[in-house]
């Protein structure tokens, strides 16, 4: 009798372990395009990306992908910039600025421009020649206390090239 509930307690166990490994875990999946292009002063600077997406979400095995990363800069460390297509905003700088909610995968022909001053404490996130957000630039992350999480990256390379250019 006692086997047989020692065999139904470790089934439990291994039907719970399979259970998260498999479906609990979610990745974020990040689409990037790969340039070897980056800031050439760490100071100050304007990166500009052109680009013509499809009227459609980028999506890699049939999920949608989460983020479209146009820039993670060697230079200035932690500094990206993305569209988080399903929040529909762009995200740049440090600290992390984020626009309103915007389209840009509609077919169109876009620009997206972001803009940092290290000594003016000044960056700002460009769309097609607007002026979408500003804020204090600091180049450094605040440290966080607590706990902290961290969920799983792909990258997957888009077949899709865009114009960069940096100043």
């Amino acid at each position: 009798m006692l086997n047989k509930w020692i065999i139904i307690g470790i089934l439990a166990v291994a039907v719970v372990f399979i259970g998260i490994t498999n479906s609990d875990i979610d990745a974020d999946i990040i689409v990037y395009f790969p340039n070897d292009k980056d800031f050439v002063n760490p100071d100050e600077g304007r990166a500009t990306f052109n680009f013509r997406f499809p009227a459609k979400e980028f999506k890699v095995g049939g999920e949608l992908a989460d983020s479209l990363m146009f820039l993670d800069s060697q230079t200035i460390p932690e500094l990206r910039i993305s569209y988080n297509q399903i929040e529909k905003r762009i995200y740049a700088g440090i600290p992390l600025l984020a626009t309103e909610e915007v389209t840009i995968l509609d077919g169109k022909d876009h620009e997206i421009q972001y803009t940092f001053n290290r000594n003016q404490k000044k960056q700002a996130i460009f769309l097609d020649g607007i002026l979408l957000v500003s804020g204090e630039f600091t180049g450094e992350l605040n440290a966080f206390t607590g706990y902290a999480s961290y969920t799983p990256k792909i990258l997957v390379e888009s077949p899709i090239n865009i114009e960069v250019s940096f100043e």
